[in-house]
């Protein structure tokens, strides 16, 4: 059976991993359109967008080792798909979170440095990797994510393991006031050579990733501490959170402080102020217990800034 492809009354024929595939078309298609499906829609439109971003030979770069069942682009996507937070109920991807890229083999690469000097970007790896006799030869790239802008760059740079330093210069569009973080990728080159694309080049490690953490749920204010016992404004959003929906009483105290003119602004949100007594020298974190409605209480976390 040769190529098949166009339709033929409820059937359409395409090619699927190198199969020929009929899919019958659907009579009736359901588009409710619910608030929790706008969410996920819209998180996968802008994950789309970033994955959009790179070409064949970068994703080829990324991904050595062909995934089984999906394409390097949709392998991308599921794995950066790992990495997300709400924000204002809205589902968008974590970059900060963001350790590993890809599938090749992994290792421990320690702590890498990365530093943005006005249009450079300075990657340095741990010294752990460099003083690597195994691969202290191997030639190394980075990926660069900007947590900022949400944004992710492979610049054509590439340095030897063993020189630990990798200057890169400061992508189009991007700011030296960014935060950028540097994922190094080492690749099968154990010469320095001319960087004109990532097809000749293969990555054979890249880092292991972190461990995985579960978000801390109780929301954290940062207050700008106005003096000893000052008294502090504050605004707080529930939504997103385990209290989301929840109804504090108006008054709340933890130890020696107090809050009061705790404030319902609607849509989950709430206003007031509290009297901090900490030393002027010092940072401190307040923990205040909220008194809820129904014998249940909400903790918040108030980080207060000391003055400087």
């Amino acid at each position: 059976m040769g190529r098949v492809k166009g339709s033929a009354g409820n059937m359409t024929g395409c090619k699927v991993y190198d199969k020929n595939v009929l899919r019958a078309k659907a009579f009736e298609v359901s588009n409710p359109k619910t608030p929790a499906q706008q969410v996920q829609r819209s998180f996968f439109k802008s994950l789309a967008a970033i994955c959009a971003t790179f070409n064949e030979d970068e994703l080829r770069f990324l991904f050595p080792q062909k995934p089984k069942s999906m394409s390097r682009r949709n392998a991308l996507s599921k794995q950066l798909a790992e990495d997300v937070i709400l924000v204002d109920g809205e589902k968008v991807l974590d970059f900060a979170s963001i350790d590993t890229l890809g599938n090749a083999p992994t290792m421990d690469f320690g702590s890498t440095q990365c530093v943005v000097n006005g249009s450079n970007v300075t990657v340095t790896l741990d010294s752990m990797v460099s003083q690597n006799e195994t691969y202290g030869d191997n030639m190394f790239v980075v990926a660069l994510v900007n947590v900022t802008k949400g944004l992710i760059d492979i610049p054509l740079v590439g340095e030897q393991i063993k020189t630990r330093t990798l200057v890169a210069p400061l992508p189009t569009g991007w700011e030296s006031a960014d935060e950028v973080n540097a994922i190094p990728l080492m690749t099968g080159e154990k010469k320095k050579i001319i960087l004109v694309g990532t097809g000749t080049l293969g990555v054979v490690r890249r880092p292991a990733p972190g461990p995985s953490v579960t978000p801390d749920p109780t929301p954290t204010i940062v207050v700008e501490c106005e003096g000893l016992n000052a008294w502090n404004t504050f605004s707080l959003d529930l939504k997103g959170t385990v209290y989301e929906g929840a109804t504090p009483d108006s008054m709340m105290q933890g130890e020696t402080r107090l809050c009061s003119s705790f404030n319902d602004l609607g849509d989950g949100s709430y206003s007031g102020s509290f009297l901090a007594n900490v030393d002027s020298e010092q940072d401190a974190t307040l923990i205040v217990v909220v008194p809820m409605v129904g014998e249940k209480t909400m903790q918040i976390r108030f980080v207060v800034v000391g003055p400087t």
